[in-house]
């Protein structure tokens, strides 16, 4: 019938609209996370950073060595997966994570990247970071010119997102430590 008929105009406006939405942005992709990490230098991170913060317990201290590697070896990916996470939330999507690449390829971005990197160094040292000023106070023309061409796009606004905490919950992490214990053959 020609009822029938009379929806199509509305069923093809509903297609229509469905289509114009904006596609659910995409994740950054694992190589995006991996070359994002080693802009902001943290890569090599995690270990040191479980090398220092674990390597300090007296029960770490007491383990032989082979299960001190074992445990080390057990934490890194996990932790490295919670960082590639961590990463994924700040940078949001796979748009912003190229722009970000494509910035840090350019005079100015390699000239913020390597102030990134210098601060992530230095906490990772216990040290206090470069001061802005320092850093950044000797920039030529085209390096501020990428610099203030790139804080114009939304993409720059990752920068004033807090980094995300890891989201591994205590109890989780009590569960992870106690399977990655037995793992390696020690005793609780």
């Amino acid at each position: 019938g020609s009822r029938a008929m009379n929806l199509r105009p509305w069923l093809l406006a509903g297609a229509l609209a469905m289509v114009a939405l904006p596609a659910v942005a995409a994740v950054p992709t694992d190589d995006q996370v991996v070359r994002l990490q080693r802009m902001m230098g943290f890569e090599g991170a995690i270990e040191k950073v479980i090398t220092d913060q674990f390597g300090e317990q007296p029960v770490f201290v007491a383990m032989k060595a082979p299960q001190r590697e074992c445990l080390l070896g057990e934490m890194t990916p996990m932790m490295a997966g919670q960082m590639s996470d961590a990463f994924k939330d700040l940078f949001g999507d796979e748009q912003t994570a190229s722009e970000w690449l494509a910035f840090a390829d350019t005079a100015g971005g390699r000239k913020l990247m390597s102030f990134v990197q210098a601060g992530v160094q230095a906490s990772m040292d216990g040290k206090p970071a470069p001061t802005p000023e320092a850093a950044l106070g000797d920039m030529n023309a085209e390096e501020m010119g990428d610099m203030m061409t790139f804080m114009a796009t939304p993409a720059a606004k990752v920068l004033e997102r807090d980094f995300p905490a890891l989201k591994m919950a205590d109890a989780e992490l009590e569960t992870f430590m106690v399977g990655a214990m037995a793992r390696c053959g020690i005793a609780e």
